[in-house]
């Protein structure tokens, strides 16, 4: 296939996906080299957030168990509570995950779920347009047509035979090996 053929599946913002390759996120993968691809939903981390606001919320509790004057001990826990539960990640984000031989990358990730769909899906159909590509031309190179070469060959062959320069028997077996080539 030449790069005139080369037919294009995707293509928005900094992704591109064509019959020959993939290019997204500063990466550029070589389809052929493409033997899945899959759709990852990957939680929020949630941890170090969570530390926060319970390390807050125990100062509040501190200073609520009969500590005189720990006001501003509250007051310092409402505020590390507060910015815990702003620094928590809050939505879930989805990515582009693809197989090869050599094992998993996670290519592109997005918090829109319909544009790592939309993608998955154009990886999808190419490698299913590859398959069908190889099957064809496994199909066509076996039933393909001698070329005007072997017919040449053929044709002096049997003008050697003619003129005695050689064996029935050598030709036969060179015409043979010369037909199961085709």
């Amino acid at each position: 296939m030449s790069a005139n053929d080369e037919k294009i599946y995707y293509q928005k913002g900094n992704v591109l996906v064509t019959s020959t390759r993939a290019e997204m996120a500063g990466k550029t993968l070589v389809m052929s080299n493409i033997t899945s691809v899959s759709l990852a939903q990957i939680s929020p981390d949630t941890g170090c957030a969570t530390w926060v606001m319970l390390g807050g919320g125990l100062l509040i509790l501190l200073s609520l168990m009969g500590f005189k004057e720990m006001w501003s001990l509250a007051l310092i826990g409402a505020v590390i509570a507060v910015v815990g539960y702003l620094v928590m990640p809050k939505e879930t984000t989805y990515a582009v995950n693809l197989s090869s031989s050599s094992g998993e990358i996670r290519v592109l990730q997005s918090p829109n779920k319909a544009y790592i769909e939309e993608i998955i899906s154009a990886i999808k159909q190419a490698i299913i347009d590859s398959g069908v590509q190889k099957v064809e031309t496994v199909a066509s190179s076996q039933f393909s047509q001698p070329t005007d070469d072997t017919f040449g060959k053929l044709k002096s062959l049997n003008d050697m035979l003619a003129a005695g320069l050689i064996s029935q028997q050598e030709y036969d077996t060179k015409k043979a090996e010369m037909l199961s080539r085709i």
